[in-house]
C-alpha cells in the first residue's frame, strides 16, 4: 500500500505509527545524538522535518500518493464479545495470514449494538470487497454468529462497488455503459 515509501519498512503503517505521536517524539529525542544509533533514527525520523518532530502540539500526518487509494471497511457482527471480532480479524489482516493488502481490527463501537471487524484495504482490485465480507461471514458462522451488515467509511472508487455487485448477482456480460450514472459523467 505504500508504495511512494523510501524505504521497505516504511511500507507497513504498523511501522510507522509503532508508538503512537509520543512514542516516536520520545524516541527520536532519545537516539537523536547517539551516533550508535544514527541508522535507527533516520529510519523513524518523518520525511519533512529537519529535527525530529516538527512540533510538540500539532500531532502527524502520514500522506500517501498510493494509486488505489485506501478503502475503509467495517463488518458488523451479532454478539457484544469482542474476542470474537479480534479473532476474525486476526484471521483476516494480511500479516498473521490472512489477505495480504487487508489491516483488521475487531473493536466495540459504543453507539450501536453488537460488535465490528473495522478493517483498512489497501488493494480492492486484487482483494475485492466482496471476499473479506465473505471471510467474515463464514468465520463469524463457526461462533453461531450472525454479520447483520456493514459500512464503507469515506470514499470508494465505483469500480470497486460493481466488482462486488456482479459477484453477488452473478451478472453475466454486464456492460460498465448499462450504468445511467455513467452516461452523466463523460
Amino acid at each position: 500500500a505504500a508504495e511512494n515509501a523510501r524505504s521497505e519498512e516504511r511500507k507497513a503503517l504498523a511501522f510507522i505509527r509503532k508508538g503512537q505521536y509520543e512514542g516516536l517524539r520520545d524516541l527520536l529525542k532519545e537516539i537523536k545524538d547517539d551516533s550508535s544509533r544514527k541508522e535507527e533514527y533516520d529510519s523513524r525520523k518523518p520525511d519533512l522535518s529537519k529535527d525530529g518532530l516538527l512540533s510538540e502540539k500539532s500531532g502527524a500526518t502520514i500522506v500517501s500518493a498510493e494509486a488505489e487509494g485506501l478503502t475503509a471497511y467495517n463488518i458488523f457482527l451479532a454478539t457484544e464479545n469482542v474476542d470474537i471480532a479480534k479473532k476474525i480479524a486476526k484471521g483476516l489482516r494480511g500479516p498473521s495470514g490472512g489477505f495480504s493488502t487487508i489491516r483488521a481490527v475487531g473493536i466495540k463501537f459504543p453507539e450501536r449494538e453488537g460488535v465490528v471487524v473495522s478493517m483498512n484495504m489497501f488493494d480492492c482490485v486484487n482483494t475485492p470487497i466482496y471476499r473479506p465480507f465473505e471471510f467474515v461471514k463464514r468465520e463469524a458462522a463457526r461462533y453461531g454468529v450472525a454479520v447483520t451488515g456493514s459500512e464503507i467509511v469515506g470514499p470508494i472508487k465505483l469500480e470497486y462497488i460493481i466488482n462486488s455487485l456482479e459477484y453477488f448477482l452473478g451478472l453475466e456480460e454486464f456492460r460498465r455503459d448499462q450504468i445511467l450514472e455513467t452516461h452523466l459523467m463523460d
